[in-house]
């Protein structure tokens, strides 16, 4: 389940990777063009896609074999089957979401996997404003958007190969708390250290340690909380939920000012 859902969330380390690219070449070529700026352009290309995709998948991702339209009977039937026999038992539920909720909730082991989702959405939070961090290194803007790329190349590699040990190991808490630890390690070094070099591997750290155990705790969630399933989906959605509560703490983290372009230690220790 883990390698699942790590190619699950390899689709943002992937967008996160191609927008640095797409970005650098509308910053190259595109700047002026229609009498817009290249930011607009980077809004609206990358916008209207998403917009697209995002309209596709509303009529081809399945919800639920027993739902999903363009399946014929039979091969619903097969799909429901498949879900049994993998599973060992049959779902016994109403189906509503409230009696999921309220099910969750009463399982105290949600608590600690939502505040343990909630440290790592904080430590990877550094994605928000990713090409500015970059830019502290000194390059100009084409050559900053392309740096933003390997560091989501190297997090892709290390979340489906941890979630690959985790599943193989059958131990999760260690896949989580070593990524983490690499995270630590670059928020400390591009606090303390001034060289190029040393501040791009720390970069490449925080990235890749904040992005690395995000499918391990998802897939832990599930496997601990495996029945009922709309009991299951809604402890996802509450671990998700207050992961994204993350995103509130970088109100609080200054912001990269003139000032600070060389030295930024107050901004990465609050992470770490």
């Amino acid at each position: 389940m883990g390698v699942r859902s790590a190619f699950l969330f390899s689709g943002s380390q992937l967008g996160s990777a191609f927008s640095g690219l797409i970005a650098a070449g509308i910053e190259s070529g595109m700047n002026g063009v229609r009498g817009l700026e290249s930011w607009r352009w980077i809004f609206i290309i990358e916008g209207s896609a998403t917009v697209f995709i995002a309209i596709c998948a509303a009529f081809i991702l399945p919800d639920w074999p027993s739902n999903t339209r363009w399946l014929s009977p039979t091969e619903r039937a097969v799909a429901e089957w498949r879900l049994i026999a993998d599973a060992g038992q049959v779902d016994e539920d109403d189906g509503r979401w409230s009696y999921g909720f309220k099910r969750a909730l009463a399982d105290w082991r949600l608590y600690v996997f939502a505040l343990t989702f909630l440290c790592i959405q904080v430590s990877s939070a550094t994605s928000n404003f990713f090409p500015s961090v970059v830019q502290t290194l000194g390059f100009n803007r084409v050559n900053t958007l392309l740096l933003t790329v390997p560091p989501y190349i190297v997090a892709l590699l290390i979340s489906i190969g941890n979630n690959w040990s985790a599943d193989r190991l059958q131990n999760s808490s260690f896949h989580i708390i070593w990524p983490l630890a690499l995270a630590i390690v670059g928020f400390v070094i591009a606090a303390a250290s001034l060289n190029t070099g040393a501040r791009y591997f720390a970069m490449i750290a925080m990235v890749a340690g904040g992005h690395g155990s995000n499918a391990v705790l998802l897939a832990w969630v599930q496997k601990t909380m495996l029945r009922p399933r709309i009991k299951r989906a809604s402890a996802v959605a509450f671990v998700n939920a207050v992961g994204n509560l993350s995103q509130v703490s970088q109100l609080f983290v200054p912001t990269f000012m003139d000032s600070q372009v060389r030295k930024f230690p107050t901004n990465m220790l609050p992470q770490s």
